[in-house]
């Protein structure tokens, strides 16, 4: 059975990863001038403070948030499943791996399972750097 802590590990990097894809998007597309979060609420039938809170954290995103977001910038994402190995599985390197037009850099983390918090949770240790990209249309 796998652990609870390594579930919420898994849980919290992916969910992070996405925000933090979705995030790099609107950043992007903000900076350009081509969206902002009244045009992104319009677009999909909310109200800025909405967009504002899901920007500003992804704790109850769903995956029918995540396109609407991505939708109303014009963006879909690109997604790729890969086995994870023993090696891996011992000692996670977090790689955020996509393809498309954008690229900025992105922590990696390295999962200790053997060192863990108060909590019984893996701790992270920041290691390098990789790229992260979403397509645009």
């Amino acid at each position: 059975m796998i652990p609870v802590g390594k579930l919420a590990y898994f849980r919290g990097r992916l969910t992070n990863r996405i925000h933090a894809m979705v995030l790099e998007q609107y950043d992007h597309l903000s900076k350009a001038g081509k969206i902002n979060k009244t045009l992104l609420a319009k677009r999909i039938g909310r109200e800025p403070a909405q967009i504002t809170r899901w920007i500003g954290a992804p704790g109850n995103w769903t995956i029918e948030t995540i396109s609407d977001l991505l939708l109303a910038m014009g963006c879909e994402p690109s997604i790729t499943v890969k086995p994870l190995d023993s090696e891996n599985v011992k000692h996670t390197h977090v790689e955020l791996i996509a393809s498309g037009s954008t690229a900025e850099t992105a922590k990696v983390f390295q999962m200790w399972p053997e060192a863990n918090d108060a909590k019984g949770l893996p701790m992270l240790k920041v290691i390098a750097g990789a790229d992260r990209r979403i397509s645009c249309g």
